[in-house]
């Protein structure tokens, strides 16, 4: 039996370069993502996506100016895609558990969805086969096609039965349909009654900003506006009313936003509730039901955790991000010690282990 200390609750696989060959169903098994050489640098190829560079997938334990996109998947850390290469990594960065997320966030936006189904059937298979040699230590988070709703809930279930504690959609959703589309309430009603937290990763949005796309500084500096958007969404439409033992996860968007993200949501609620939406679901104040429901990843966000009482020590998770360029690894100990000096010891351990524990049942 794992005695748990320090639980990760997003870190990544880094997908092999056979994953989708070897377990995607045969009529796509000729389109499969893959990876490509190209002027001696390893990208994946996915259909109706760009190349996809792989190097900071798989950079942590690197100094900055290490740091290169561009690199062959031969030389990148086995512990991405290699359980008991993981477990010798985890040992290493003293952690016990993680909750495991891929890399790959365009298969979250492929346009031909039949094919983005089965990438993501396959996904799910090879990713409940690497999770089963350590069920108690690695806790995979599946990827939901969600829109073919029969699929979606079929892929919930299977999923489920397959071992996989979580389920993960596009952090934005395409305009035409947002989440506070009755389409989506047959997904969150069999979520809620299965018991699957519902994660939004960011990075996996639908609608992705042109500028962003092409100048990671924008990108990593604007992400959580998409988390931003689909959190008021889910609240102000009554989703989180409606289906009330429903769960859902902030991926890596870190925290220190939430504090002022709350009370912009209260005061508009409480200001303008009766002449902007007379006719609004909500029975409680926005941030009731943030702090009853949603929960929220960080890797290093020192405001944040200084202002962890205005959003809720039992909503916080911290997360190590391995193997990604902003990984903690091998350093996570130092990085929990920092984040959390002063922090009193009950609050601490609920933020990198006990939250994250109860949140997945872990243990």
């Amino acid at each position: 039996m794992v005695a748990y200390n320090v639980i990760s609750a997003d870190s990544h696989v880094f997908e092999p370069p056979n994953l989708f060959i070897d377990y995607i169903d045969p009529e796509f098994r000729s389109r499969a993502p893959r990876i490509i050489r190209q002027d001696g640098v390893d990208k994946w190829q996915m259909e109706g996506v760009p190349l996809r560079d792989i190097g900071l997938q798989s950079a942590a334990g690197q100094r900055p100016e290490e740091m290169k996109a561009e690199v062959q998947h031969a030389d990148t850390r086995p512990g991405g895609w290699d359980p008991h290469e993981r477990i010798k990594d985890m040992d290493l960065d003293h952690i016990d558990a993680e909750v495991l997320y891929t890399s790959l966030f365009p298969l979250y936006r492929l346009p031909d969805r039949a094919y983005q189904a089965a990438c993501a059937r396959a996904y799910n298979d090879w990713l409940a086969d690497m999770c089963s040699v350590y069920p108690d230590r690695l806790i995979g988070v599946g990827i939901i096609p969600i829109h073919m709703m029969d699929v979606a809930l079929e892929e919930l279930r299977r999923t489920a039965k397959a071992g996989l504690k979580g389920a993960s959609l596009h952090s934005l959703p395409p305009d035409d349909r947002p989440f506070q589309d009755p389409y989506y309430e047959p997904f969150w009603a069999e979520a809620e009654a299965m018991g699957m937290p519902v994660s939004f990763h960011m990075f996996s949005g639908e609608r992705r900003n042109k500028v962003s796309m092409n100048d990671r500084l924008v990108t990593y500096s604007t992400a959580p506006v998409e988390i931003q958007e689909t959190l008021a969404v889910l609240i102000a439409s009554g989703v989180l009313e409606r289906y009330p033992k429903l769960k859902v996860v902030s991926v890596e968007a870190d925290i220190g936003w939430m504090p002022n993200f709350l009370a912009r949501l209260d005061h508009q609620y409480d200001t303008h509730r009766f002449h902007d939406n007379p006719d609004s679901p909500l029975t409680m104040r926005p941030s009731e039901y943030c702090r009853r429901q949603v929960y929220a990843t960080f890797i290093d966000d020192a405001i944040g955790v200084e202002n962890r009482h205005h959003i809720g020590v039992e909503n916080i998770m911290w997360s190590s991000d391995y193997p990604h360029s902003n990984s903690t690894w091998p350093k996570s100990a130092q990085f929990i010690q920092s984040q959390f000096g002063g922090v009193p010891e009950e609050e601490r351990r609920k933020m990198v282990c006990g939250n994250v524990a109860a949140l997945y049942g872990i243990g």
